[in-house]
């Protein structure tokens, strides 16, 4: 099952064009904006000047700068932090603490959930953060959502590392302990880099230096980022540190050369996830507390106390609350699978899907993408730590609760690739609706030559598309022989992978040029030019398709007339004209509702088989929008009792609706142990 957003991408320079509509860029020494993704009618790339009027003015400042530990080192000898006021210094932000994300005016990168980094996918129906992710890649004047864990410079910033690192890092930055700024210079760039898309280096923003000084920069009492970059290589172990230029339009240095020694990046970044006893607190040197995963769940649970009140449905409300109060040992099975894990993304092939810049020699274009693998990989493995620690995912519903959807409110299993995810929840099941969204779209907008192919149980959409394609493939001498069934499966792969964002994109908005001109570069990889255009063209006129595309139109015309429409659970979802299809959106939330009302039966279920005190046990460990991994006895009694309450809902909804269940398997590759490996039985 797939759990991002499908659609399409919008070009930079159109967002750039966009962010000039809202706020005029400002110089190196005014600029640098943070802004609450909470509040979509305040621009993203204000000036400094600007920010310092709003939100709460100079002691919302103050409140966001003084966060965090109180007493803690100040600078060594000979140093002092700049720029800072009298009435007191800058201290360490806490990023475990759910805060508000700070919303970053350029592109940033996050490791995406299914190989390749993520971008946040502006579907003509609207923006999610893919798969709950707290750091998207954004364009320039983009807005992001908020994020419980903090300012979006400082979010996924680790909070242990082994006790041997840090002995390393002691060993040759002795300043790490006396002084706040290189100790904080070290730890971003150790265990929470953010990489520029287009040059895979680490992003060094105002206000991320500004964070490493104490201290407010600019100003009449401040200073530059060019000076505090300039002590940090001058006065401190740092004297390897090189950086670039300001970037004016992106409000931002680029690190050429951390400063930071080869042994203790080398250490950082081969980290071993089997023993978590050998970990410590980077900024204490503390060993881990035993009591830190109870610790840390009691922090959540209390700042996701009031998230059920968000709620945009009755439906959500019910999911989140049960999903949120999942006893965490019934998930203990999921830790003694994190080493093995691990050592698959030590060697998983991370597939890297960014240009060569211009100007770029082929040379510097492999090492920017080995730059962004090593980070992905880093990234994936600093969520596993995570894991180890604290195992439980807490969920929350997006800023604006217009989604129905519920997303990763921490460091889980749900921001991790889905083939590292099965490694970890290998002893469950994987229970998931069969086609959701193309079903939930035919049956809501009445596209009847759809429904009648779909209604059958045994109809499968990706044969009825892709099996006429195959007699082209031997024409196009591309595969060979097509009666070995190695390669047919190869194939078979090959046209799903080019179909499947054609047929959400059908589904979810996107207009006609635009699927077949998308679908036409894909197929390029399989086929030759004038191949590829005409299978994209049977792709637009295939029955089901050219239904749902006609049915669609339809409703667009009635959501413009009235405004918006119902959703499952008949609240009224009206048009948001900030979308670039405001039509498009409206059916993208209504179609998320019926998914939502839908997938609570599996919570209907394990409530009253609670309250009956059933023997053969059936538990929700994770929720995967539309499916969700199970703990379950008896699965064939137990999908049967599924299958009739579900088929009782989809006829209350008006909808076609199936539930698909198989073990969740291990992909290829990964290191299991045969008492450790396959569903519950």
């Amino acid at each position: 099952m797939d759990t991002t957003n499908k659609g399409t991408y919008k070009s930079r320079a159109k967002k750039q064009r966009a962010s000039k509509e809202t706020g005029k860029r400002k110089e190196p020494g005014e600029a640098g904006a943070e802004k609450s993704g909470a509040t979509s009618e305040e621009p993203a790339n204000r000036g400094l000047s600007e920010t310092r009027k709003s939100l709460g003015g100079r002691k919302g400042r103050n409140e966001e700068r003084n966060r965090g530990r109180k007493g803690e080192p100040q600078p060594g000898p000979g140093r002092e932090v700049r720029g800072v006021r009298k009435k007191g210094r800058g201290e360490d932000t806490n990023p475990g603490i759910p805060t508000k994300l700070q919303v970053s005016p350029w592109r940033t990168v996050a490791p995406g959930p299914d190989g390749g980094y993520e971008r946040l996918q502006t579907t003509e129906f609207g923006q999610e953060l893919a798969a709950g992710l707290d750091l998207p890649i954004l364009t320039y004047g983009q807005q992001a959502s908020s994020s419980p864990s903090g300012p979006w410079y400082l979010a996924g910033i680790r909070k242990t590392c082994e006790a041997e690192t840090r002995r390393l890092i002691l060993d040759h930055h002795p300043d790490f302990e006396s002084d706040a700024c290189v100790r904080r210079w070290i730890t971003y760039n150790l265990f929470g880099q953010k990489l520029d898309e287009e040059t895979g280096l680490p992003l060094i923003p105002w206000q991320l230096i500004e964070w490493v000084n104490g201290g407010c920069l600019y100003g009449k009492e401040g200073t530059t980022a060019g000076e505090v970059l300039e002590d940090l290589r001058g006065k401190t172990s740092l004297e390897g540190l090189d950086y670039t230029s300001w970037i004016p339009e992106e409000r931002t240095r680029l690190v050429l050369n951390s400063g930071i020694r080869e042994p203790v990046r080398r250490a950082a970044h081969s980290e071993d996830l089997s023993d978590p006893t050998r970990r410590v607190y980077i900024e204490s040197g503390r060993d881990l507390n035993r009591n830190a995963p109870s610790n840390r769940r009691g922090k959540w649970e209390e700042q996701l106390a009031e998230e059920p009140s968000r709620a945009p449905s009755a439906a959500s409300r019910k999911v989140l609350r049960h999903m949120n109060s999942v006893y965490p040992r019934t998930l203990n099975p999921v830790k003694r699978h994190i080493a093995a894990a691990a050592a698959y993304v030590d060697k998983r092939d991370y597939e890297i899907d960014t240009n060569m810049q211009p100007g770029e020699g082929p040379r510097d274009y492999e090492q920017r993408k080995a730059q962004h693998r090593r980070t992905q990989r880093g990234f994936h493995k600093s969520v596993l730590r995570a894991i180890d620690i604290q195992h439980k995912p807490f969920y929350r519903f997006s800023e604006d609760r217009r989604t129905d959807r519920i997303f990763s409110a921490n460091e889980s299993a749900l921001l991790l690739p889905s083939d590292v995810r099965k490694i970890l929840f290998q002893d469950f099941y994987d229970i998931d609706l069969q086609s959701a969204h193309l079903n939930i779209a035919a049956s809501i907008w009445g596209a009847d030559a759809a429904i009648e192919r779909l209604k059958n149980p045994s109809y499968g959409i990706w044969e009825d598309l892709i099996e006429p394609i195959e007699p082209l493939v031997v024409l196009s001498n591309s595969h060979g022989n097509l009666t070995s069934r190695e390669v047919k499966q190869e194939l078979f792969g090959k046209l799903k992978s080019a179909f499947k964002p054609a047929l959400y994109s059908t589904v979810f908005g996107m207009n006609q040029t635009g699927i077949r001109r998308e679908l036409t570069l894909r197929l390029k990889s399989i086929f030759p030019s004038e191949t590829a255009s005409s299978v994209s063209g049977d792709f637009m006129s295939h029955p089901v398709i050219d239904s749902l595309l006609g049915a669609r139109e339809r409703q667009f015309e009635k959501i413009e007339e009235n405004g918006g429409a119902q959703a499952a659970e008949g609240r009224f979802v009206p048009l948001d004209e900030s979308q670039d299809n405001p039509a498009a959106s409206v059916l993208g939330t209504i179609a998320q509702s019926y998914e939502m009302s839908l997938m609570s039966v599996l919570v209907d279920y394990e409530q009253k088989r609670e309250r009956k005190k059933a023997r053969n046990r059936f538990r929700l460990m994770l929720w995967l929008h539309d499916g969700a991994y199970v703990s379950m006895r008896s699965p064939s009694a137990r999908m049967s009792d599924l299958e009739d309450r579900l088929a009782e809902k989809a006829d209350e909804l008006g909808v076609i609706a199936r539930f698909d269940c198989e073990p969740v398997v291990a992909p290829e590759g990964a290191e299991t142990s045969q008492e450790d490996s396959g569903a519950s039985t």
